[in-house]
């Protein structure tokens, strides 16, 4: 288990982590309640499958179902 913070350079208020080889709960809304686990769709690669997103607080339309989403940050196909 992998988990990132990356927040804007210029947002003094937060702090990057990263965690690895265990879920932290606090850092969680509603602890362990609050994490969503999903299965790694890729074949050789980190992928989810994406069906509806959200950035800036404005959901993002995703047009003719789900698609398969990369997640790994060294993927040249990003």
């Amino acid at each position: 288990m992998v988990g990132m913070n990356f927040e804007r350079p210029n947002d003094l208020n937060s702090i990057s982590e990263l965690h690895m080889g265990y879920y932290d709960f606090g850092e969680v809304r509603n602890g362990e309640a609050g994490v969503n686990y999903y299965e790694n769709i890729g074949q050789g690669q980190w992928a989810l499958m994406l069906e509806d997103m959200q950035y800036d607080n404005q959901f993002v339309e995703i047009n003719y179902g789900g698609k398969m989403a990369l997640i790994d940050s060294g993927n040249t196909t990003i």
